[in-house]
């Protein structure tokens, strides 16, 4: 009888961790699996066009946007995730203390999604206007309180997006000049749209192939965000094709995979550098085990990577 205690003293202990590990791993976010990862970026704009401004002189009056984005593959819980804001001019923070915010979002944030504040959204000011001339620079600083597990903890984006600001006449420091001139031909180079696509892929015996689309995703690609990912149904004993696809020929697509949703683990992977990048799940699984030709039935998160071509 004393014995039959113990074993069941032995599971109840066993259940009741193994019900605490599940549950603690759904309250802080660290499970298994992707997470996100949010990145941080600010500049100034022209108040009017909305255009990101290079240089500036003392007395111009200009607005500011602070943009968090999220470049994971997973979901963002933002409420209650606090953001800080700080601009700093020649590396001393600005005394207005009405600039010193801290920024929240109460939405989710998608993967490859994120959000714009402008300046009057967040603090009491309508514009800014440079009284004086220096470097002006932010300090952008992504869930201080460190709540969200993400891919990559390093959160603080320090000293991003600095202008120089010059009196009427008088020449950019040469470093500025030339960030000025790599920028206006980074604009040339636009942001541009990446494209995921899951379609049924069968080869019939006529050598014909048809391809039913059955789900996709589009991104919107920035220097910093330049992924695109989507959580998809797959059946067993069916062959697929991933397609990535950029809409200029200014970026490429990196590579393209399929990842399964529970173990996180990567089940095919196809790299391309190309403006179109296609994985077909026959060619890449083994033909060699009749249980490895085909994928298994379950979710997967499908994603397309892109970078800028040189």
């Amino acid at each position: 009888m004393k014995k039959d205690n113990k074993i069941l003293a032995v599971a109840a202990i066993i259940i009741f961790i193994s019900f605490f590990s599940f549950n603690f791993s759904n309250i802080t976010g660290r499970v298994t699996g992707y997470l996100p990862d949010l990145v941080g970026e600010a500049m100034f704009i022209d108040k009017n066009t909305g255009e990101e401004i290079l240089s500036a002189k003392p007395g111009d009056s200009v607005d500011i946007k602070v943009t968090v984005i999220n470049k994971g593959l997973a979901d963002a819980a933002m409420e209650g995730i606090i953001t800080k804001f700080e601009l700093k001019k020649d590396g001393v923070k600005v005394p207005e203390r009405g600039l010193k915010k801290n920024i929240e979002v109460t939405n989710v944030l998608k993967p490859g999604s994120s959000f714009s504040k402008r300046l009057e959204q967040f603090t009491s000011y309508k514009d800014y206007q440079f009284n004086a001339p220096g470097e002006y620079c932010f300090d952008v600083k992504v869930d201080t309180g460190k709540k969200i597990a993400e891919t990559d903890e390093q959160n603080d984006f320090l000293s991003i997006n600095c202008i120089a600001v010059v009196e009427e006449g008088m020449k950019l420091p040469k470093k500025e000049a030339e960030k000025a001139v790599k920028s206006k031909k980074e604009k040339v180079l636009a942001p541009t749209d990446l494209n995921i696509q899951l379609l049924e892929y069968n080869e019939k015996d006529d050598k014909t192939i048809s391809r039913l689309l059955l789900a996709e995703e589009t991104c919107f690609l920035t220097e910093i965000n330049n992924i695109c990912s989507k959580v998809v149904e797959l059946e067993l004993n069916k062959d697929y094709l991933v397609r990535g696809t950029t809409s200029l020929r200014d970026w490429k697509v990196e590579f393209v995979r399929i990842v399964n949703q529970d173990s996180s683990k990567e089940v095919l992977k196809k790299t391309c550098l190309a403006g179109v990048c296609d994985l077909i799940t026959k060619d890449l699984l083994s033909p060699e085990t009749k249980n490895n030709q085909f994928i298994a039935a379950g979710k997967y998160i499908i994603s397309a990577t892109a970078k800028k071509s040189k």
